[in-house]
Protein backbone atom coordinates (compact mmCIF):
# COMPACT_ATOMS: atom_id res chain seq x y z
CA UNK A 1 0.00 0.00 0.00
CA UNK A 2 1.19 3.52 -0.78
CA UNK A 3 2.64 5.29 2.26
CA UNK A 4 0.65 8.46 2.96
CA UNK A 5 3.67 10.57 3.90
CA UNK A 6 5.49 9.47 0.75
CA UNK A 7 2.33 10.21 -1.24
CA UNK A 8 2.29 13.83 -0.01
CA UNK A 9 6.02 14.31 -0.59
CA UNK A 10 5.70 13.16 -4.20
CA UNK A 11 2.85 15.59 -4.82
CA UNK A 12 4.65 18.49 -3.14
CA UNK A 13 7.76 17.90 -5.22
CA UNK A 14 5.76 17.70 -8.44
CA UNK A 15 3.56 20.77 -7.92
CA UNK A 16 6.32 23.00 -6.57
CA UNK A 17 8.03 22.74 -9.95
CA UNK A 18 4.92 22.51 -12.17
CA UNK A 19 3.69 25.62 -14.06
CA UNK A 20 0.69 27.31 -12.37
CA UNK A 21 -2.67 26.22 -13.77
CA UNK A 22 -3.81 29.85 -14.05
CA UNK A 23 -1.09 30.38 -16.66
CA UNK A 24 -2.52 27.60 -18.81
CA UNK A 25 -5.70 29.62 -19.39
CA UNK A 26 -3.56 32.17 -21.25
CA UNK A 27 -1.59 29.64 -23.30
CA UNK A 28 -2.87 28.95 -26.86
CA UNK A 29 -1.68 25.31 -26.81
CA UNK A 30 -3.75 24.32 -23.75
CA UNK A 31 -7.11 23.72 -25.44
CA UNK A 32 -7.79 20.61 -23.32
CA UNK A 33 -7.50 22.65 -20.12
CA UNK A 34 -9.82 25.35 -21.52
CA UNK A 35 -12.29 22.65 -22.62
CA UNK A 36 -12.42 21.26 -19.08
CA UNK A 37 -13.01 24.72 -17.61
CA UNK A 38 -15.80 25.46 -20.12
CA UNK A 39 -17.42 22.10 -19.23
CA UNK A 40 -17.30 22.97 -15.52
CA UNK A 41 -18.78 26.45 -16.04
CA UNK A 42 -21.54 25.03 -18.22
CA UNK A 43 -22.72 22.49 -15.64
CA UNK A 44 -22.05 24.07 -12.21
CA UNK A 45 -25.06 25.04 -10.11
CA UNK A 46 -25.42 27.03 -6.88
CA UNK A 47 -22.73 26.95 -4.20
CA UNK A 48 -19.71 24.99 -5.45
CA UNK A 49 -16.92 23.00 -3.80
CA UNK A 50 -13.79 22.56 -5.93
CA UNK A 51 -11.86 19.50 -4.70
CA UNK A 52 -8.20 19.46 -5.62
CA UNK A 53 -8.43 23.12 -6.62
CA UNK A 54 -4.68 23.55 -7.12
CA UNK A 55 -3.98 27.29 -7.55
CA UNK A 56 -7.68 28.17 -7.79
CA UNK A 57 -7.85 28.58 -11.58
CA UNK A 58 -11.33 27.03 -11.87
CA UNK A 59 -12.54 28.24 -8.47
CA UNK A 60 -11.91 31.88 -9.31
CA UNK A 61 -13.59 31.55 -12.71
CA UNK A 62 -16.69 30.12 -11.01
CA UNK A 63 -16.89 33.17 -8.74
CA UNK A 64 -16.54 35.47 -11.74
CA UNK A 65 -19.61 33.70 -13.16
CA UNK A 66 -21.62 34.51 -10.03
CA UNK A 67 -21.22 31.35 -7.93
CA UNK A 68 -20.19 31.15 -4.30
CA UNK A 69 -17.23 28.77 -4.25
CA UNK A 70 -14.87 26.98 -1.87
CA UNK A 71 -11.59 25.47 -3.01
CA UNK A 72 -9.74 22.73 -1.13
CA UNK A 73 -6.36 21.18 -1.78
CA UNK A 74 -4.20 18.91 0.34
CA UNK A 75 -1.03 20.88 -0.44
CA UNK A 76 -0.39 24.22 1.33
CA UNK A 77 1.75 25.37 -1.61
CA UNK A 78 -1.30 25.20 -3.89
CA UNK A 79 -3.60 27.01 -1.47
CA UNK A 80 -0.99 29.75 -0.98
CA UNK A 81 -0.87 30.22 -4.75
CA UNK A 82 -4.68 30.32 -4.88
CA UNK A 83 -4.76 33.04 -2.21
CA UNK A 84 -2.11 35.02 -4.09
CA UNK A 85 -4.24 34.81 -7.25
CA UNK A 86 -7.42 36.02 -5.51
CA UNK A 87 -8.27 39.65 -6.35
CA UNK A 88 -8.76 41.78 -3.25
CA UNK A 89 -12.19 43.07 -4.22
CA UNK A 90 -15.50 42.50 -2.36
CA UNK A 91 -17.14 40.88 -5.41
CA UNK A 92 -14.62 38.04 -5.03
CA UNK A 93 -13.56 37.94 -1.36
CA UNK A 94 -17.16 37.67 -0.10
CA UNK A 95 -17.88 34.67 -2.32
CA UNK A 96 -14.63 32.70 -2.29
CA UNK A 97 -12.81 30.67 0.39
CA UNK A 98 -9.85 28.29 0.32
CA UNK A 99 -8.82 25.57 2.77
CA UNK A 100 -5.98 23.08 3.07
CA UNK A 101 -7.97 19.84 3.31
CA UNK A 102 -7.98 16.20 2.27
CA UNK A 103 -10.81 15.15 -0.04
CA UNK A 104 -10.94 11.82 1.80
CA UNK A 105 -11.89 13.71 4.99
CA UNK A 106 -13.57 17.00 4.07
CA UNK A 107 -14.03 19.61 6.86
CA UNK A 108 -17.66 20.39 5.99
CA UNK A 109 -21.08 19.47 7.29
CA UNK A 110 -23.39 17.13 5.42
CA UNK A 111 -25.30 18.61 2.46
CA UNK A 112 -23.48 21.94 2.19
CA UNK A 113 -23.06 22.26 -1.58
CA UNK A 114 -25.21 22.15 -4.72
CA UNK A 115 -22.21 21.17 -6.88
CA UNK A 116 -18.92 19.45 -6.15
CA UNK A 117 -16.15 19.51 -8.76
CA UNK A 118 -13.58 16.72 -8.73
CA UNK A 119 -11.67 17.15 -11.98
CA UNK A 120 -8.36 15.39 -12.61
CA UNK A 121 -8.21 14.47 -8.91
CA UNK A 122 -9.41 10.88 -8.36
CA UNK A 123 -6.34 9.48 -10.08
CA UNK A 124 -4.16 11.18 -7.42
CA UNK A 125 -5.95 9.63 -4.43
CA UNK A 126 -4.84 6.64 -2.41
CA UNK A 127 -8.52 5.79 -1.82
CA UNK A 128 -10.61 7.22 -4.68
CA UNK A 129 -13.76 5.48 -3.47
CA UNK A 130 -13.44 7.24 -0.09
CA UNK A 131 -13.11 10.54 -1.91
CA UNK A 132 -16.35 9.88 -3.79
CA UNK A 133 -18.13 8.98 -0.55
CA UNK A 134 -17.07 12.32 0.93
CA UNK A 135 -18.29 14.14 -2.19
CA UNK A 136 -21.62 12.33 -1.78
CA UNK A 137 -21.80 13.34 1.90
CA UNK A 138 -21.26 17.09 1.42
CA UNK A 139 -23.61 17.34 -1.58
CA UNK A 140 -27.19 18.38 -0.99
CA UNK A 141 -29.85 15.83 -1.93
CA UNK A 142 -30.06 15.83 -5.71
CA UNK A 143 -26.80 17.79 -5.91
CA UNK A 144 -24.46 17.54 -8.85
CA UNK A 145 -20.95 16.04 -9.06
CA UNK A 146 -18.71 17.02 -11.97
CA UNK A 147 -16.09 14.29 -12.34
CA UNK A 148 -13.27 14.06 -14.86
CA UNK A 149 -10.27 11.74 -15.03
CA UNK A 150 -7.60 10.85 -17.60
CA UNK A 151 -8.94 8.28 -20.04
CA UNK A 152 -6.79 5.17 -19.60
CA UNK A 153 -3.15 4.81 -18.63
CA UNK A 154 -1.39 8.03 -17.68
CA UNK A 155 2.31 8.01 -16.88
CA UNK A 156 2.35 11.01 -14.54
CA UNK A 157 4.24 9.92 -11.40
CA UNK A 158 1.63 11.30 -8.97
CA UNK A 159 -1.21 9.28 -10.51
CA UNK A 160 -1.97 6.21 -8.37
CA UNK A 161 -5.07 5.00 -10.21
CA UNK A 162 -6.00 4.40 -13.83
CA UNK A 163 -9.61 4.65 -15.04
CA UNK A 164 -11.60 3.77 -18.12
CA UNK A 165 -15.31 4.53 -18.48
CA UNK A 166 -16.47 1.18 -17.09
CA UNK A 167 -14.09 1.31 -14.13
CA UNK A 168 -15.06 4.84 -13.15
CA UNK A 169 -18.78 4.09 -13.35
CA UNK A 170 -18.32 0.92 -11.31
CA UNK A 171 -16.92 2.74 -8.25
CA UNK A 172 -19.56 5.49 -8.35
CA UNK A 173 -22.75 3.76 -9.52
CA UNK A 174 -24.21 3.18 -6.04
CA UNK A 175 -23.55 6.81 -5.04
CA UNK A 176 -24.51 8.77 -8.15
CA UNK A 177 -26.79 8.64 -11.17
CA UNK A 178 -25.00 9.53 -14.40
CA UNK A 179 -26.71 12.39 -16.26
CA UNK A 180 -24.23 12.76 -19.08
CA UNK A 181 -20.97 11.16 -20.15
CA UNK A 182 -18.40 12.45 -22.63
CA UNK A 183 -14.99 11.10 -23.51
CA UNK A 184 -12.19 11.83 -25.88
CA UNK A 185 -8.69 10.44 -26.31
CA UNK A 186 -7.43 12.16 -23.16
CA UNK A 187 -10.30 12.66 -20.69
CA UNK A 188 -13.56 11.15 -19.37
CA UNK A 189 -16.21 13.68 -18.27
CA UNK A 190 -19.21 12.65 -16.13
CA UNK A 191 -22.05 14.82 -14.84
CA UNK A 192 -23.78 12.92 -12.02
CA UNK A 193 -26.55 13.45 -9.46
CA UNK A 194 -26.36 12.32 -5.85
CA UNK A 195 -28.42 9.27 -4.94
CA UNK A 196 -30.15 9.39 -1.56
CA UNK A 197 -32.15 7.21 0.83
CA UNK A 198 -30.88 3.64 0.61
CA UNK A 199 -27.37 4.85 -0.23
CA UNK A 200 -27.11 6.75 3.06
CA UNK A 201 -28.14 3.68 5.06
CA UNK A 202 -25.63 1.52 3.16
CA UNK A 203 -22.79 3.93 3.93
CA UNK A 204 -23.71 4.07 7.63
CA UNK A 205 -23.63 0.27 7.82
CA UNK A 206 -20.29 0.14 6.03
CA UNK A 207 -18.73 2.58 8.54
CA UNK A 208 -19.76 0.28 11.42
CA UNK A 209 -18.13 -2.83 9.93
CA UNK A 210 -14.74 -3.98 11.25
CA UNK A 211 -11.81 -3.02 9.06
CA UNK A 212 -10.83 -5.81 6.68
CA UNK A 213 -7.90 -6.40 4.37
CA UNK A 214 -6.81 -3.10 2.81
CA UNK A 215 -7.19 -2.63 -0.93
CA UNK A 216 -3.89 -2.15 -2.72
CA UNK A 217 -3.43 0.74 -5.13
CA UNK A 218 -0.85 -0.26 -7.72
CA UNK A 219 0.79 2.12 -10.15
CA UNK A 220 0.84 1.08 -13.84
CA UNK A 221 4.05 -0.72 -14.71
CA UNK A 222 6.49 1.29 -16.70
CA UNK A 223 8.06 -0.35 -19.75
Amino acid sequence: MVNRREHLREHEKFWESAPPLTHRLKMPNCSAFRKRLDWVLRHAEGRVLDCGCNDGAFTLELVKKGHEAVGVDILPVNINRALDNMPDIPEVTTKLDYYVADIESLPFEDKEFETVIITETLEHLIRPRKGLEEVHRVLKDGGKALISVPNGVDRQPTHYNTFNIAGLQEIMQDLFTTESLESDFGTIYIVARKKTGEVRRMLELRQKRPIGVPVRNIKPRRP
